[in-house]
């Protein structure tokens, strides 16, 4: 299918400049994808595989780094590494950015659903997120690395394996970098997936969404429970300071007796306690 999906493409691009194919030789310019490197990984179970990441994509790119004069004008977006967010595409930021359209580098590097992507570079260099939904004009940055796989149906699975343990695991070992970490398009290449049968991954996606689910509803209610408290806590406070957590008792004082009782105790230790230090400065001075 890869190889496939690379030939149509090729002869899109003859077609385009008007061009046929001449015999086969345009098709040895094909480049097989980097194999899985299986020494050392476990078992698998029946009817899995081990699969670089390369073997399951039919692009691997990032962003153009000539687009800094476009900045900060236009409709179109610029997507940064601050939007990679592990398993989410956080949109909160947006960087705007006006690319000639002429400019290659905006049909290479736009988004499509079912994209994965992935920070290469920086502090959070090895955070993956799906494109979840169709994009008008969003570009990765030269600081995103976008992967298209050869099914976008493979894409969730794709997402939550390499948000895993064992995917983050790969990513955080071949980080190289002093200070600021990167990972190379050949360290993407060479990242290996447990690939199950389609319909397997189905029900993997189906069962991790429907705990993510409950999960979500579990923290939100969580939530709205600790806000209740506050509230309830807050109300506590001021029905005491008020006098109202109990009914008054009839033989009770007034609040305000006791505030001023209090205020006069207070006044009347003050007094006695000046008096004391005087007598102690007195008895130090005829020491």
């Amino acid at each position: 299918e890869r190889r496939r999906r690379w030939e149509e493409a090729q002869l899109a691009k003859l077609e385009a400049k008007g061009q046929k194919p001449t015999g086969n030789e345009w098709k040895a310019k094909y480049k097989e994808p980097v194999a899985a490197d299986t020494e050392g990984l476990p078992d698998l179970p029946e009817g899995w595989c081990w699969a670089s990441l390369d073997q399951l994509l039919t692009r691997m790119t990032s962003g153009s780094r000539d687009w800094k004069n476009y900045y900060d004008r236009g409709s179109s977006v610029f997507l940064m590494a601050q939007n990679v967010r592990p398993g989410a595409l956080d949109l909160s930021f947006r960087q705007l950015v006006d690319p000639p359209p002429e400019d290659p580098s905006c049909e290479r590097s736009e988004v499509r659903l079912g994209d994965l992507l992935v920070t290469i570079v920086g502090a959070n260099a090895g955070d993956v997120c799906r494109v979840p939904e169709e994009l008008h004009r969003h570009y990765v940055c030269q600081s995103v690395a976008l992967l298209r796989p050869v099914e976008t149906r493979l894409s969730r699975y794709f997402e939550l394996f390499l948000t895993s343990p064992v995917g983050r695991g790969q990513f955080d070992a071949f980080m190289y970098g002093q200070g600021r970490p990167h990972l190379s398009f050949e360290n993407l290449r060479a990242t290996v997936v447990a690939l199950p049968p389609l319909l397997e991954q189905g029900r993997i996606v189906t069962a991790t969404d429907s705990s993510s689910t409950v999960e979500q509803h579990l923290t939100e209610s969580s939530r709205r429970g600790d806000a209740r408290c506050q509230r309830l806590r807050q109300a506590i406070l001021r029905w005491a300071f008020e006098g109202r957590l109990v009914d008054q008792h009839a033989s009770d004082e007034p609040a305000s007796e006791l505030l001023e009782r209090i205020r006069a105790e207070r006044a009347k230790a003050a007094t006695k306690n000046d008096a004391m230090r005087g007598r102690r400065k007195v008895a130090a001075r005829k020491s």
